[in-house]
């Protein structure tokens, strides 16, 4: 069974970004999120300035979900959408089987594999 959320995943996503040197937490919102017994989905929103490009996408997207599994998913799979002025950018999923949350160079090229632009 998934353990419950250690924190909120708004304030978890927050946090993430605020740790970051790479990131701003004001270039992030949080916008809604739904939870089920296997996986967790969360939509964020970025502000037109931060959309960056690609590199942009992969940095928030990989720091946001490392905060989420090591916070908020337990065992659970994380789904992560990135949204722009209300159109979906990029997605990504990340398991916590397969994800090296101890070696943030290597979870990052996981998460730049996994990132799908919409």
């Amino acid at each position: 069974m998934s353990q419950p959320a250690s924190i909120p995943i708004s304030e978890a996503i927050e946090s993430a970004v605020g740790a970051n040197d790479r990131t701003r937490r004001e270039d992030i919102r949080y916008l809604r999120h739904h939870v089920s017994d296997e996986e967790l989905f969360v939509e964020v929103g970025l502000p037109g300035g931060a959309s960056g490009g690609a590199e942009s996408m992969i940095g928030y997207s990989s720091v946001i979900a490392k905060g989420l599994l090591k916070n908020c998913a337990g065992d659970r799979t994380v789904h992560l959408a990135l949204v722009l002025a209300g159109d979906r950018l990029a997605r990504l999923t990340v398991t916590p089987e397969s994800a090296d949350l101890n070696d943030s160079e290597a979870f990052r090229q996981q998460c730049t594999h996994s990132l799908r632009v919409d």
